[in-house]
């Protein structure tokens, strides 16, 4: 594998930190679904990478392995479609962000009608959060004019989507991530020495 090949080499040059991205996991189970055959093949194929990069590793190397988030796989018939829910589109601007984590845009001054309106519909099937609680989920800035006025995190295995606005090939993945659930958040940290 050719970017194992690399991180060695540069390690074996001494330089102090290289970092190695596998993408082809995260790839495979947004377009196949994660557990499936071709996910189950890449997960195999970095577990030969890893064994590869651990053997050549110079001494006194320390590995950190993590992932940047989980993925879970969504139930179609759990999928909200903004475009086919009046109730939904209803002083909508715009409807942005991925399935597990939409970011709804509000036409001026409907943002409150907006909010109840997308609490009532949804129901237990996500979190929303208004633009005034995201200084507590994501911080002080400007990340909440991005995000608009309400932050929509799906729980279970379903999510939002647009149809009027997202491709076919974005709704019909099956592998998704982006919210909150403990499947998406807890990653795994583990140092080898």
């Amino acid at each position: 594998e050719q970017r194992v090949s690399a991180a060695l080499r540069e390690l074996r040059a001494g330089t102090p930190v290289v970092y190695l991205y596998w993408s082809e996991i995260d790839h495979s189970g947004h377009s196949h679904g994660v557990a499936s055959d071709a996910w189950i093949g890449q997960v195999e194929q970095f577990d030969a990478g890893l064994s590869t990069l651990l053997r050549g590793l110079p001494g006194g190397v320390r590995t950190v392995l993590t992932a940047d988030h989980g993925m879970i796989n969504v139930e179609r018939d759990s999928i909200v479609d903004v475009a086919a829910t009046p109730a939904l589109r209803e002083g909508v601007r715009i409807v942005a962000g991925e399935t597990r984590a939409a970011h709804v845009h509000a036409q001026e001054g409907c943002a409150s009608e907006v909010e109840a309106r997308w609490r009532e519909a949804l129901g237990e099937s996500a979190w929303i959060v208004s633009r005034s609680q995201m200084p507590a989920l994501i911080g002080e800035g400007s990340g909440a004019s991005i995000i608009g006025d309400l932050l929509v995190l799906s729980r279970g295995r379903g999510g939002v989507v647009d149809s009027r606005t997202q491709s076919a090939s974005a709704i019909a993945m099956p592998g998704i991530h982006g919210s909150v659930t403990s499947t998406e958040m807890r990653i795994p940290v583990v140092t080898l020495s």
